[in-house]
């Protein structure tokens, strides 16, 4: 066995890791028992009524698959515009556009239904990392992604104000973004967007907002993050990195689950260390990224 640091450590098999006694996510799930009032959440779980529900202050019906059809599911997102893709803009992110059936895009097919098998209600679920360039915003893309190809509503929530790169992996640009809403200038409802042909829309910004830290702390905040919850089944936020700021600290409360995505070979061991002991029990699970797999075992697989 070889060690990786106090509360990680690296196992004989290469996909398990386990901080703090909690296994990865492509590992197997562990039960989790959510903190009082974490145990539920207010979406509606009645089935729709689309010739009665009306749509109030800018809100559209709440969508549970399983009991909404496909055509259901389609007349609600059509309510909302379309994202605007300029593919000269920037490479996607996506590994469901570039390889939909190689390896990569596989394991976030299977990291999809462990987080379904945790949650079946959905939720709100926080990717962060210890520092930068550990790839927490191209694994909570590309989750995000794997769970709208499974016919689930997802919104992708960008709130790393200081660093924002959803836009740059969609090659979008955005006129109205989350900073709009986080100021009180607009509603979700006008600044969000979905993308063509999944039921994954997203709420972002194009640059490094001026004022970060004052509009996590404000109300609005929450008046946001309770709109996606009545919204979409699942609200996946991709957070600022756990180290280097304290913007982290306004968003954990907002969070069903935490998941932290550590670099192979290249996050420091004593980051790792720190980062899950700032984090404590509200770290659930963890991501190893940059995986590298012997074709020996019957697959070549470097994905960054």
């Amino acid at each position: 066995m070889t060690s990786f640091g106090n509360n990680v450590e690296k196992q004989r098999f290469r996909t398990v890791h386990e901080v703090k006694g909690l296994d990865v996510l492509l590992a197997r799930p562990v039960p989790i028992k959510l903190g009082p009032g974490r145990e539920s959440d207010q979406r509606g779980s009645g089935a729709l009524n689309l010739s009665t529900e009306k749509l109030t202050d800018g809100e559209f019906p709440s969508v549970d698959p399983d009991l909404c059809s496909a055509f259901d599911l389609k007349i609600i997102l059509d309510r909302v515009p379309l994202l605007t893709r300029n593919p000269l803009r920037g490479a996607s992110g996506s590994v469901f556009e570039a390889d939909p059936t190689g390896f990569a895009a596989e394991q976030f097919r299977l990291m999809q239904r462990r987080l379904t098998n945790v949650r079946p209600e959905g939720g709100s679920v926080l990717l962060t990392s210890p520092g930068a360039c550990d790839g927490k915003s191209l694994n909570t893309h590309n989750l995000a992604w794997a769970l709208a190809e499974a016919k689930q509503s997802t919104l992708l929530l960008e709130l790393d104000l200081r660093r924002p790169t959803q836009m740059k992996y969609f090659g979008a640009q955005l006129t109205e973004s989350v900073v709009n809403v986080l100021s009180g200038e607009i509603s979700p409802a006008v600044a969000v967007r979905r993308l063509d042909g999944l039921p994954l829309c997203l709420l972002g910004l194009s640059t490094p907002a001026e004022n970060p830290i004052t509009l996590l702390r404000s109300d609005a905040l929450q008046r946001l993050i309770g709109w996606a919850r009545r919204n979409f089944r699942w609200v996946l936020i991709d957070a600022p990195p756990i180290l280097p700021v304290a913007d982290l600290e306004e968003l954990l409360p907002s969070a069903d689950l935490v998941l932290m995505v550590v670099r192979e070979r290249v996050t420091p061991r004593v980051m790792v260390e720190r980062a899950a002991d700032r984090l404590g029990k509200r770290l659930d699970y963890l991501i190893l990224n940059d995986v590298t797999v012997s074709p020996a075992n019957g697959y070549g697989y470097d994905y960054n």
